[in-house]
């Protein structure tokens, strides 16, 4: 069966945070078979700058509300929690603690486009001061994750923790499905539609 490795890069950057020390880019973190990156330097700062921008005041006008509250509604409903469900997780809990640098990233990891073989994902958290309680979600997050029959692997790399998960395909194609409800197989009729159109 393939499996697909989600990897949960270092449970923080910033166990030892120095307030002079600066965290490295990601694209001096991340190996060089790299193939998606994804990254935010600083999401304290990002947050910040968001609030302040004419795009997001618009979006916190009263007059907006009902539009952005149906909007996020169907989003949290139909993507949000049918993923936060299959995998275990609230989002939002994570997200909360994140501070400082916040990078995704697709690497090959050996993946050269052959059927079996995936890609890793992963996923870099700098907590920079929360770092003790980034630290007890992962590990109650990689409890329940073993508890739940999935298979973990932890590496101590400079004094820090990386979790590899591997999450057998169809989990990640059933979370998906369920996040994703229009990429569901089609019915015959529906298909005959498509085909007239």
């Amino acid at each position: 069966m393939m499996k697909k490795c989600f990897v949960l890069l270092g449970m923080t950057l910033a166990l030892a945070w120095d307030a002079a020390a600066q965290t490295l880019p990601a694209e001096k973190l991340l190996p060089s078979d790299t193939l998606i990156l994804l990254t935010i330097p600083d999401l304290d700062k990002t947050r910040n700058d968001i609030k302040s921008n004419p795009a997001s005041q618009l979006y916190s006008e009263p007059s907006m509300q009902p539009f952005l509250n149906k909007l996020l509604g169907k989003w949290n409903t139909e993507v949000v929690g049918p993923l936060e469900k299959e995998l275990g997780i609230k989002f939002s809990e994570y997200f909360a603690l994140a501070k400082g640098q916040f990078t995704f990233a697709v690497v090959r990891d050996g993946w050269e486009g052959q059927k079996g073989q995936e890609p890793a994902v992963l996923l870099i958290i700098d907590s920079k001061d929360k770092s003790a309680d980034l630290e007890k979600k992962l590990a109650e997050l990689r409890k329940r994750w073993v508890d739940g029959g999935k298979q973990v692997k932890t590496e101590k790399i400079r004094d820090v923790d990386f979790y590899t998960v591997v999450i057998p395909q169809g989990e990640i194609d059933k979370a998906m499905s369920n996040a994703f409800p229009s990429s569901k197989k089609k019915t015959g009729d529906e298909d005959a539609e498509d085909k007239n159109a």
